[in-house]
């Protein structure tokens, strides 16, 4: 249409009015889509090229069918075979530290497999923790999985295996079991991971909160207005390396600590 206008334009500057007619037959034909005045060389070229890559892409295509029903996954990087569970609750401490060349060994060794389809909902993460705490677990303990590669998830899980490392190694190989999908799980291999093996609730403060009255009472200083008040509460956990603790109002009493109490830390 702009090489069309500017053609009129052209014409009637020359006085060439038989021109400007056929220019506004052409116009025409466009506007009601008979597309016989317009020019066909770009779009033939395009026609082209649309041949070419549709042909490309039919030659490079095939159909996949899978032999069961499950959770599609495209990510596939050769571990399927060697991260399996019957393997992993074998795990020494060695196995565990030795994982980041088995990956290395593994990766494109599989170039043939390009999707993967999961055919249940039990999965396994397999880690290592301090002795200490692995002290502190069971077989068939229940716990809660919390990883850092997808925020907001906390998946329930049974500790299947703990790897019999002395004491003296400082670390011992944990692997839980989890029986529910989980939005974004089966595309993770590596990811940092929490075990939570204990819950609170309360409020959470600053350890430089917690008062002790004259009655030796455990408590808060609550601002209210220009006076300040007491109210006993119960440290139900603290965690020493953030120096926090988080507590609920002592049972009994009448003086609750509410969610937006202005609570004193400190001298302040």
């Amino acid at each position: 249409i702009e090489n069309i206008r500017k053609n009129i334009l052209k014409a009637a500057k020359d006085g060439d009015l038989e021109k400007i007619g056929e220019y506004k037959a052409q116009i025409n034909a466009i506007v009601t889509g008979d597309s016989k005045y317009v020019q066909t060389g770009n779009l033939y070229d395009l026609k082209s090229r649309k041949w070419q890559l549709e042909a490309s892409i039919k030659s490079g295509k095939r159909d996949i069918y899978s032999q069961m029903s499950g959770v599609f996954s495209k990510n596939v990087d050769g571990l399927e075979d060697v991260l399996t569970p019957s393997a992993v609750l074998k795990y020494s401490l060695e196995d565990y530290l030795n994982l980041a060349e088995v990956v290395k060994e593994q990766e494109g060794t599989d170039q043939e497999a390009v999707c993967k389809v999961v055919n249940n909902y039990t999965w396994y993460v397999v880690t290592a923790v301090d002795s200490e705490v692995a002290r502190e677990l069971k077989i068939g303990r229940k716990v809660q999985v919390r990883f850092d590669e997808i925020p907001g998830i906390e998946a329930d899980a049974v500790v299947e295996y703990i790897s019999s490392e002395s004491s003296a190694v400082g670390r011992n190989v944990v692997v839980v079991k989890c029986e529910q999908y989980q939005e974004g799980v089966f595309s993770l291999r590596h990811s940092g991971v929490e075990l939570i093996l204990k819950s609170y609730e309360g409020y959470r403060i600053p350890i430089s909160a917690i008062r002790i009255n004259e009655k030796g009472e455990k408590g808060v200083i609550v601002r209210n207005g220009n006076s300040q008040v007491f109210k006993p509460c119960s440290v139900v956990y603290t965690d020493t390396a953030a120096q926090n603790v988080i507590i609920n109002s002592a049972s009994g009493t009448g003086n609750l600590i509410r969610e937006y109490d202005n609570i004193v830390v400190g001298e302040k």
